[in-house]
């Protein structure tokens, strides 16, 4: 039996939706999106990120959220990986 990481997970969302959000992430139990993001990255995936700031109307406060797009399926690492 295989066990489904946070990073399978993350990684069948995005080829099967354009983006998903941190938010979205979050509430699927995975409580450090971007750490997770990141070693995706370093293992070739591209993947963009990108920050929506939203200000509150009235409030003088903003909101930002992190939207996380699968670019290309997979290119191959920059530096070796140790297995």
């Amino acid at each position: 039996m295989h066990n489904t990481t946070q990073a399978d997970l993350i990684l069948s969302i995005l080829k099967n939706k354009p983006s998903v959000t941190a938010n979205q992430l979050m509430c699927l139990d995975i409580k450090s999106p971007s750490a997770v993001i990141s070693r995706l990255i370093q293992k070739g995936y591209l993947i963009d990120t990108t920050i929506i700031t939203k200000k509150r109307a009235g409030a003088g406060s903003s909101s930002s959220e992190i939207i996380y797009t699968l670019r290309e399926k997979f290119k191959k690492p920059l530096f070796g990986q140790r297995h």
